[in-house]
């Protein structure tokens, strides 16, 4: 019978032959494992068993501590993600603080604004102006709608605001 393929070159190597099922051939191909890399590998584990008592324990010990390192850095990771999110939550709380009192002061200018109906027949554009500014409107029109609203919850007649904001 003729050989097949070229000699192996052996660096103090071992050459031998091993049965397997196909089975078991076709999973080591399928999952992209070299066979002589598995034994070999697989030899290794035999031999770190076979260490002495001691030996093991210390193999054991510093695995534990690389566990334990991983753990904790995982929790400066959690703590430090915890943080950055009570911050933000806290940030968002005192912008909703914020927004709420500045619509209960604009509100109430709003009503106080009620005395100027009584003085002049309508509004005039620096008050527009103001109210788009200070009071942070769009338009004037966003004003008149709010203002109006704010104006029929107080009591105010209807027709008189709508003179007053010339909505007719």
């Amino acid at each position: 019978m003729a050989t097949r393929g070229r000699k192996p070159i052996l660096k103090e190597r071992y050459t031998s032959c091993i049965t397997l099922e196909r089975e078991q051939a076709d999973y080591l191909k399928e999952i992209g494992i070299e066979l002589s890399e598995y034994v070999r590998d697989q030899i290794e584990i035999l031999r770190k068993n076979r260490s002495s008592p001691i030996e093991q324990l210390r193999i054991e010990i510093e695995e534990h501590r690389k566990v334990i390192e991983e753990n904790e850095m995982q929790i400066v990771q959690k703590e430090n993600m915890i943080r950055e999110f009570e911050a933000s939550m806290e940030k968002d709380n005192e912008e909703k603080i914020q927004v709420e009192e500045f619509e209960v002061k604009k509100r109430e200018y709003i009503i106080e604004c009620i005395k100027m109906l009584q003085t002049n027949q309508t509004c005039n554009r620096y008050w527009g102006e103001h109210l788009i500014e200070a009071w942070k409107f769009k338009t004037f029109d966003d004003a008149k709608v709010y203002v109006r609203e704010v104006w029929l919850e107080s009591g105010v007649p209807d027709k008189r605001i709508k003179k007053y904001l010339r909505m007719d």
